[in-house]
């Protein structure tokens, strides 16, 4: 089992601040305990017409508290919401200006590889078209003996000139 403790103040700065709330804790808890002391001691020494008085102005104060801190609650609330909303929108802007730059970046990279391969294409001059030369018969023979032959070639694969010859034996049985 771990233990985790409290890391020690680094500065004297953050003591400094360390010790100014503590003595400021203590005093808002002196204060309360003083005016519990003190209000027991009026309700002790108050007759019972004053003690009257100051519940009802308590009754009729609570409403009144009660709203004030609900509104101080939400005019809170919308500050700190006007202020999440003011920070996403600096990322937002901060993020599209970044990708608009990254876009701008790919998009001239791609000009200039298309513009590459067009000016690499005009260099090589006008290809002749793939030629496809298919003979077939039924029992023909060409002169020599040889049977029909289908042969394929002058096939362009990215940019470069491949050639290939397919053989397809034609036999009559």
């Amino acid at each position: 089992m771990t233990t985790t403790h409290a890391q020690p103040p680094e500065t004297l700065g953050e003591r400094l601040r360390q010790l100014a709330l503590t003595v400021l804790l203590v005093l808002i808890a002196l204060t309360a305990l003083g005016l519990l002391a003190a209000l027991v001691w009026l309700l002790c020494r108050v007759d019972l017409t004053t003690a009257r008085l100051w519940a009802g102005l308590a009754t009729v104060g609570l409403p009144v508290a009660l709203l004030a801190g609900l509104g101080g609650g939400y005019a809170l609330a919308r500050s700190h919401l006007a202020g999440l909303e003011r920070g996403l929108t600096t990322v937002t802007q901060a993020v599209q200006t970044s990708v608009g730059t990254v876009m701008n970046a790919a998009s001239a990279t791609a000009d200039v590889r298309v513009r590459t391969a067009q000016q690499l294409r005009l260099a090589r001059g006008p290809q002749p078209p793939p030629s496809l030369n298919v003979v077939l018969g039924a029992g023909a023979a060409l002169p020599g003996g040889t049977p029909p032959v289908f042969t394929q070639s002058g096939l362009a694969y990215g940019g470069q000139q491949a050639q290939a010859d397919y053989q397809y034996e034609y036999d009559p049985e």
